[in-house]
């Protein structure tokens, strides 16, 4: 901003933007920069002919050049002081900075500066009217001007290499990127076209495995329908028996009462179609209809525990029909405690040692 305003011509601007810039250098602790802001005030004060002032920052950036042992800032710094004094008149002095720029350029290998203080010396030779030494410092100033920018042409065509370089591994970069990309977006596309297709297959699955519930639910509901039927069938068959039965006992004692014989014979015929209408094996018809509700019940069972007798495969039938010991009971006539003992003896033979553990649910289980 100094700069610009310098240009401009706007001295005052100037002077608040080096002394801000000054200001952050000191805050910054970077005492380099604050010597060539120093330089820059030396060189604004030189052009507004306000040379007291110009001298007094030349002088003090050139001391913190020293204390900063910056060598190529002190040879620009004494440059600066050899023009100062070259446009004052004082030639002896601008002499002495030009030669010392001159031998610190020459010993520390900084062409540029040597070209600069020879393109001085030249002008303050020739001040001198010593146009000889004016001469040599020109032709040397010419010389580093022809290698300054033979040099100037070869860094210029290392920059233009490097930069060709720099392009040419963007470029790979930049299509190993698009390669990178590339795969990343297919594996990506693939990825979303897995998940749609496992969503899929897992709503069909689920659907799946809804209709089984539902289907499984159903056969179910059949089997606890059929069940009830079954046992509702056997315990009507058991009354039917029990009620035909009794009324034949009566009908013999009601024959043996009788006086007349076609009395007797009557009940006799009466007592015979009764007898005949009793069926002989209910439990014939009660296993038929338990095998076509539970076809592979009896031969789990029997695969399993082979040693159970008629009687106890029987009562395991029942017990998988969820059929209490009254209910039992009922249908075979036999006494409530007898059903019990029935149960603890099948308990041990099919192994149940565990007192927690349900024989109802352990057979309906199997």
């Amino acid at each position: 901003m100094a700069a610009i305003y310098g240009i401009r011509g706007d001295f005052a601007k100037v002077v608040q933007y080096l002394s801000e810039a000054i200001a952050f250098n000191l805050e910054w602790k970077d005492l380099n920069m604050v010597g060539v802001n120093y330089l820059n005030f030396g060189y604004y004060f030189q052009e507004l002919k306000q040379y007291d002032s110009a001298l007094f920052y030349f002088e003090k950036s050139l001391n913190i050049f020293k204390d900063q042992k910056n060598v190529s800032s002190i040879i620009s710094a004494k440059i600066f002081l050899a023009e100062y004094y070259l446009e004052i008149g004082e030639l002896q002095k601008s002499k002495k900075y030009a030669r010392e720029s001159m031998e610190e350029g020459q010993a520390n290998g900084l062409k540029r500066f040597v070209y600069e203080t020879a393109a001085l010396l030249s002008k303050i030779y020739l001040q001198q009217n010593d146009s000889v030494r004016a001469y040599q410092y020109q032709v040397l100033e010419l010389r580093l001007k022809d290698s300054l920018n033979i040099e100037k042409s070869q860094t210029e065509m290392s920059k233009l290499e490097l930069q060709y370089e720099l392009e040419k591994s963007e470029q790979k970069k930049r299509i190993a990127q698009q390669r990178k990309d590339l795969i990343n977006i297919i594996v990506l596309i693939s990825l979303v076209f897995i998940i749609i297709v496992i969503i899929l297959l897992l709503g069909r699955m689920r659907i799946k495995a809804r209709t089984v519930i539902l289907e499984k639910d159903k056969l179910e509901m059949n089997l606890e329908l059929r069940s009830k039927e079954l046992t509702s069938n056997v315990i009507s068959i058991m009354k039917k028996n029990e009620i035909l039965s009794k009324v034949a006992v009566k009908l013999k004692i009601i024959q043996q009462e009788a006086v007349k014989d076609e009395t007797k014979m009557a009940i006799r015929k009466i007592a015979r179609e009764l007898k005949k209408a009793v069926e002989k094996e209910p439990w014939e018809e009660f296993e038929l209809r338990f095998n076509q509700v539970h076809n592979e019940f009896y031969n789990k069972l029997i695969e399993r525990f082979p040693n159970l007798t008629p009687q106890e495969q029987r009562l395991c039938a029942f017990l998988s029909l969820n059929m209490t010991s009254k209910e039992i009971s009922e249908i075979t006539g036999q006494r409530t405690s007898t059903i019990e003992m029935a149960r603890t003896r099948l308990r041990k033979k099919l192994g149940i040692t565990n007192t927690q553990t349900n024989l109802i649910t352990f057979l309906i289980q199997i």
